[in-house]
């Protein structure tokens, strides 16, 4: 408690912590941290306090290792030793993060999050960083189905919108990927709903980059690539590929097998016509395509013809793609879905692309790299 420095505080708490063995050393040693935090707070330097406290807070939930332990410790952060005298909100979103943290070794942090979350609600505190600590703390949570992190953390984003707070690039990022990988029946729609939503405000952050380029008489191409453009507008907004493969992913999933085909190939046919109009710096990925073969494989009935045709298309666009600019080529699984496809279509010519599939298959395994070893296992 004579220790003026904050790395002297957090030394001493760190070496009580590799003591402790079991939950009620850890009460114990709550009781303490307590006391210590107290002479924190009767400290006349007002800004040391607040680094304290934020130490504080890390070093102890990082501690718990049982949901006894985070009961706690977040029992004893919820006093007003170390929240509600400076910087609440600051200091609350600390603790939101540290349990986004560890929500995927303990059950029970998403909940001690969402509590949290309600009381900055409550006092006007919550910010979209609070929003976004709480749906990382459902991704996390290792207890919860893919289902149920998904329809949480929508939840939660529901919130969000409906306090009027703008969601961000993370926030919208991370449904897309949790929705992506969920198998609920309307996961595509809500995958394919957030990453339009990311798209707009994308484009509306690239026309404003673009304009103001423009007014200082800047290359477009340096204010798109440079790493600290001149231009003082910036890009909050971010999309990759990986977006891309989520929801193409979740329309392979899908239910409605006579629709997925057609939303899954508008998107992507819709990513290489912004590609080729430099609106997004990447090209379709092996696995996006793939993912489209995979919605084309589900149909039934008479739309097994259209998709035969298709995935001789989709094949096609790819092993030109490489070989006009040297883009990864088919993988083992686009071969594979693709023939299993064309196999079911009586149509002429059919089998005559089926045989020019096989032999450029077997033209790749000839050529060994990184590329295409899946290719030759599948001959093999």
């Amino acid at each position: 408690g004579d220790c003026e420095n904050s790395i002297c505080y957090q030394q001493i708490i760190k070496e009580e912590l590799a003591t402790l063995s079991n939950s009620q050393q850890f009460f114990e040693f709550s009781k303490c941290a307590k006391s210590w935090a107290e002479q924190i707070r009767n400290k006349k330097n007002p800004a040391a306090p607040l680094e304290q406290r934020q130490a504080a807070i890390q070093i102890l939930i990082h501690s718990c290792t049982t949901v006894m332990d985070l009961d706690l410790v977040i029992g004893f952060l919820n006093q007003e030793t170390l929240l509600l005298e400076t910087a609440p909100n600051y200091l609350n979103n600390i603790i939101l993060k540290e349990l986004a943290n560890i929500s995927s070794t303990i059950s029970n942090a998403p909940h001690h999050a969402q509590s949290i979350l309600d009381y900055l609600e409550k006092n006007e505190l919550s910010s979209s960083s609070s929003y976004n600590y709480v749906m990382e703390a459902w991704k996390n949570c290792a207890s919860e189905s893919m289902n149920n992190k998904a329809f949480r953390a929508q939840a939660v984003y529901d919130r969000m919108v409906a306090k009027k707070i703008s969601p961000d690039s993370n926030a919208l990022t991370l449904l897309i990927h949790l929705w992506g990988a969920s198998s609920r029946g309307d996961a595509a729609f809500r995958a394919t709903g957030h990453l339009l939503t990311l798209e707009k405000k994308y484009l509306e952050q690239e026309k404003a980059i673009q304009q103001e380029a423009t007014a200082i008489n800047i290359p477009l191409e340096e204010s798109v690539h440079e790493e600290d453009p001149p231009c003082t507008a910036t890009r909050s907004f971010h999309i990759t590929v990986k977006e891309y493969e989520a929801v193409l992913h979740a329309w392979a999933c899908c239910n409605e097998t006579w629709n997925a085909p057609k939303r899954a190939s508008i998107i992507l046919r819709k990513m290489e016509q912004w590609h080729s109009r430099g609106i997004l710096p990447f090209e379709p990925s092996v696995g996006c395509y793939r993912a489209l073969l995979n919605t084309w494989k589900r149909c039934d009935g008479k739309d097994r013809y259209e998709a035969a045709v298709q995935a001789s298309e989709i094949m096609s666009r790819m092993l030109q793609r490489f070989d006009d600019s040297g883009q990864p080529p088919p993988d083992a699984t686009c071969f594979s879905t693709a023939l299993s496809i064309m196999s079911h279509s009586s149509k002429r010519g059919m089998a005559l692309k089926t045989q020019y599939f096989l032999q450029r298959m077997e033209q790749l395994s000839s050529m060994p790299s990184d590329t295409n070893m899946n290719v030759i296992e599948l001959l093999e």
